[in-house]
């Protein structure tokens, strides 16, 4: 249902975009050449990742790795893995629960 939100309804009953080929082009190219990687140091609230292991899925190591160098740039940055490919909250949302709830009882908001 939430691919509709990018599509008009026409008064005959079919669709169209609502962005032309160019400008969704160009929303996708700003996408793939930003590196939000470079603003992290600049972020000065907590930040807690909770990122999916998603061991043998191929992608795990680089995960990994991009998460240790997002906490490392992060002036108060965390993260706790959960074993799991996507949705955390949704597939295990008292583990979820239990991080943030460990997370505010530590202080790390404060």
């Amino acid at each position: 249902m939430g691919t509709m939100a990018n599509f008009r309804l026409r008064d005959d009953g079919t669709v169209e975009p609502w962005l032309t080929l160019d400008r969704h082009m160009t929303i996708l190219r700003a996408l793939w050449e930003h590196r939000p990687e470079s603003r992290f140091p600049e972020i000065t609230v907590p930040v807690l990742l909770i990122p999916a292991d998603g061991e043998g899925n191929g992608w795990a190591a680089e995960r990994k790795a991009a998460t240790s160098r997002a906490v490392a740039k992060l002036k108060r940055g965390r993260s706790v893995a959960i074993a799991g490919d996507h949705d955390l909250h949704a597939q295990y949302p008292e583990r979820v629960a239990s991080i943030l709830e460990d997370a505010f009882l530590e202080g790390f908001w404060s």
